[in-house]
């Protein structure tokens, strides 16, 4: 029997603008899957055709609408070969859909710097983003879309340009556009509508959406007459952050009503430690509500542990008031509070499954060539990352033939073959048992053993007796060179007869720091003292020489803080670089800079003379599982200047 002939693959980022673009209006456009499906019309696929459509539609709602092909491609059930198939057929289809234009101007009780600004206009269509466009120097804005011959009705949203529509939430202005009010212009339907801005508004988004980042530890606690007297972090804790408001009114005597929106999540690492970066969005009720409160950010925290297999809230943290950009704040968890939950976990019917490593689940589609990259809904946020630090690999074995004991070996490899010699991990695990006659978590090491090298295997005991029942592996990657390693475990039986080996993905370790430097070169003049005395210039430009440079390309990001005064105030009112500055490309990692000279600018002063403090901050790329910035990744440097000024 002849072979069908297999199409083409085609790479999302080699498709013309103009296909593209038809591509994206189509599957934004389309109201059901049955569209979808009877338009695209996979060959031989007839009843799958319609899954894929549906896991299209399930995607696009989850994104607002598809941006770019690359979406399109991710989507599940979807693969190169069907992605191919799609583009190839919409490509050939004959445009059905109609041109439509809505244009106005903002109007403000204020002034406003349009230019400056940067406002934006997205055009919404059944939940769908559909169309957006900045709004000009003059205020005016002009927002153009394809979709069917019939008119349709439109949402249209204003916000900031540089936040994305869905971060946008409820603070949004919003205002429809109806079929009714388009005219046909030859072969395109024009509607015109003006945008009201009411006083305050640009401001406010100005506050709300700077980006915050608290950081800190979770301690499980034990405390005597309201004092701790001792403390240990608490791993694998979810944390939930919730922005506050306190109103400006409220009856006297009374607790004061808080306004509450859902921030997002962090979880706790195994040292305790957690990381969460955000921006206020302030959702919890319509654009009136600012109106009426202090306007200042706010953090609540519940922190949650999984149990039986959903999450259980095991203590709220207070309000902490007025954050500021950078905040550090460790929460103390009353320890008999703390649930000890081990790990889930399925058991194959056969062989070995390696379940996750930190919080990162282990398949060929998160772990691709050594690098990790995260799926929706996953624990933790990574995207094509190596790996860092002690890496704790979690894994069940069947229950038959129960396995006793096992090893651990790692060798030298490339991105998908080994090429090294197998060699014996070392390093120790540890578990906790539970002790039901002493009702205490009993600490126990499981190998590996001094004469064989092997381990014990716990998954053979009940699951709740052990705090972290599926932990296989705690290797100390900082223990060999950065570099592409294999990992496997060999199982054995209780009389020492091997079972079987199974082979973990290959993955990409580096320890490494990306190179840093930073160095305050002087003025326009040059003259900056050996005592680091600098006089500013009419200019008032300062300028340094950077770097944050990594040859392997695993720089995630970097920025300047710059801070003056006695108590350290911005030194100007525009970040430096202008905030954190990531990779350019789709994909995280990059070389970073080597010897950038920057020039910064501070704002005037009062003072003849201050002392200034400026900080270079450097995130590598590289995850341990738990964290998309283990602390092992920063890296800072710092310049101390005295500034007089002209």
């Amino acid at each position: 029997m002849a072979q069908k002939k297999q199409s083409a693959k085609i790479d999302p980022k080699t498709v013309s603008e103009g296909t593209s673009k038809k591509v994206l209006s189509f599957l934004n456009a389309a109201r059901s899957a049955e569209e979808i499906a009877t338009a695209i019309e996979i060959e031989g696929e007839r009843d799958i055709g319609i899954k894929i459509a549906e896991s299209l539609l399930d995607r696009r709602a989850r994104l607002g609408g598809f941006q770019s092909l690359d979406q399109v491609a991710a989507t599940p059930q979807v693969g190169e070969a069907r992605f191919s198939q799609i583009v190839k057929t919409l490509e050939g289809r004959k445009e059905t859909s109609t041109t439509y234009v809505i244009e106005g101007q903002v109007k403000t009780a204020e002034k406003i710097d349009f230019a400056s600004e940067k406002l934006a206009v997205h055009a919404i269509i059944n939940g769908i983003d559909v169309a957006s466009a900045e709004v000009d120097k003059n205020g005016r804005y002009k927002v153009t879309f394809e979709y069917g011959d019939e008119a349709p009705t439109a949402k249209l949203r204003i916000l900031p340009a540089r936040i994305p529509l869905l971060s946008s939430k409820s603070l949004a202005l919003s205002k429809t556009v109806s079929f009714a009010r388009y005219n046909r212009d030859g072969q395109i339907y024009r509607a015109s509508t003006d945008l009201h801005l009411p006083p305050g508004y640009v401001r406010l988004w100005g506050k709300v959406t700077k980006t915050y980042h608290m950081h800190g530890v979770v301690w499980a606690t034990t405390f005597w007459g309201g004092s701790p007297i001792s403390v240990e972090p608490l791993p694998a804790a979810k944390i939930e952050f919730y922005e506050v408001d306190t109103p400006l009114f409220w009856i006297a005597g009374t607790e004061p009503p808080l306004t509450e929106g859902y921030l997002g999540y962090a979880y706790t690492a195994p040292d305790g430690s957690y990381d969460f970066s955000f921006s206020f969005s302030y959702t919890t009720s319509g654009l009136w509500t600012w109106l009426f409160t202090d306007r200042v950010p706010d953090i609540r925290a519940r922190i949650s542990q999984f149990v039986d297999g959903s999450w259980t809230e095991v203590y709220e943290g207070p309000v902490d008031w007025e954050i500021v950009e950078d905040f550090h704040r460790d929460y103390f968890v009353p320890k008999e509070y703390v649930i000890p939950v081990p790990p889930g976990g399925v058991k194959p019917d056969e062989g070995f499954r390696f379940i996750s490593l930190g919080l990162l689940p282990i398949d060929t589609t998160r772990i691709q060539l050594g690098y990790a990259t995260s799926q929706l809904d996953d624990p933790i946020t990574v995207s094509h990352q190596p790996f860092c630090d002690t890496l704790r690999i979690f894994g069940l074995f069947a229950e038959a033939p129960p396995i006793a004991t096992y090893k651990v070996q790692i060798a030298a490899a490339d991105e998908d073959s080994v090429i090294g010699t197998w060699q014996d991990v070392t390093d120790p695990l540890h578990n906790r048992k539970w002790n039901d006659a002493s009702q205490k978590w009993e600490f126990k090491v499981l190998g590996p053993d001094p004469a064989t090298g092997r381990y014990k295997n716990v998954d053979t005991e009940p699951e709740a007796d052990w705090h972290e029942h599926a932990l296989k592996v705690t290797w100390k990657s900082r223990n060999v060179a950065d570099g592409y390693y294999a990992l496997r475990i060999v199982g054995y039986d209780a009389a020492d007869a091997k079972v079987g080996t199974f082979q973990m993905p290959i993955i990409r370790v580096d320890n490494s720091l990306p190179e840093i430097n930073l160095e305050a070169i002087g003025n326009s003049a040059g003259e900056l003292t050996d005592c680091g005395v600098l006089e500013l210039k009419a200019d008032r430009k300062i300028r340094f020489e950077i770097t944050a440079y990594d040859p392997e390309k695993h720089v995630k990001r970097y920025s300047l803080i710059w801070t003056r005064g006695k108590y350290g105030q911005p030194a100007s009112t525009t970040p430096p670089l202008g905030g954190w500055i990531e990779s350019p490309g789709s994909v995280p990692g990059w070389e970073g800079c080597k010897d950038l000279e920057v020039e910064l600018i501070p704002d005037p002063s009062s003072c003849s003379e201050m002392s200034y403090n400026v900080e270079l901050r450097v995130r590598g790329l590289s995850t341990d599982g738990y964290s998309a910035e283990p602390l092992s990744q920063w890296q800072r440097r710092e310049s101390n200047l005295v500034v007089k000024e002209p």
